[in-house]
Order: structure tokens, then sequence, then C-alpha cells
């Protein structure tokens, strides 16, 4: 995880394949000037899970530095986002366009979701939703 500010509590995580971020904030704001997984072969993840509250990502999702940047073939490239995971109620609001390119799977747990931007899937992704209510604007 490079350029990561928090004002909350919180617990980064990095190692192997997989990077977390847990809080307990009311609200995480994250990815001003874009969300960047550098994917190499054997995949990679990045976990994003505030227990309690909301999380609001403000910037675009990128792979190898490339918004629609896609992984290696038998390598994917995973973002989940959590919201509300202790209290069963959190938000995930994503409010930039979102391009999954070929093997970049997004997923999303959260009560309610909403999807501000329009969201582009490539070959052999995956977005996954799990809550009681998902709101989207437009999906290619």
């Amino acid at each position: 995880i490079n350029r990561i500010n928090t004002n909350a509590d919180g617990t980064i995580k990095v190692g192997g394949y997989t990077a977390s971020l847990t809080t307990n904030a009311a609200n995480l704001n994250i990815g001003k000037g874009g969300i960047n997984l550098s994917n190499q072969a054997s995949g990679r993840s990045l976990l994003v899970e505030n227990l309690t509250g909301n999380i609001t990502v403000d910037g675009a999702l990128m792979v190898n530095n490339q918004v629609g940047g896609y992984a290696l073939a038998g390598s994917s490239a995973n973002f989940e986002f959590k919201a509300g995971v202790d209290t069963k109620n959190g938000t995930a609001t994503f409010n930039n366009d979102i391009h999954l390119g070929k093997a970049v799977n997004l997923r999303v747990d959260a009560h309610t979701a909403y999807f501000n931007g329009n969201i582009y899937l490539g070959k052999s992704t995956n977005l996954k939703v799990n809550g009681h209510s998902a709101h989207f604007k437009n999906i290619d």
C-alpha cells in the first residue's frame, strides 16, 4: 500500500499476496488519486474493510498503474471492499467510473452499494455485490 493516510484507528497488513486495511471509522474515504494494485505472477488482492461504518471510494481502481489494466492469465487482480462488517449496516459508494480489465475482479459486501459512475467489464472479470440493495448507473 503506497501513500495512504488515515485519521482513525486502523490496521494495515501487507504481505504475501494480499494487502488489507481494516478500520472502525464512521466513514472511510479512500482512493483520492486512485487505488493501484501492482499485480504480478500468482495474482494480488487488496481488501479494504470498515468494521463499523461506510466506505467511499473517490478514485479509479487501477492495475499496474493503469485504469482498466489487466491481470496475467491465471493470476487475477482482486479488489474487495467490505462496509459495516460488524454492524451489517454499512454503505459502499464508488464515485468514479470503474474499468475492470481482463482477469480483474471486484467484490463489494455492504448493506447498500452505490456505483455513481459507469462500470466497464473486461474478459474473465467478476463483479460481485453482496447486500440488501445495489444502485448502478450503467454497466457495459
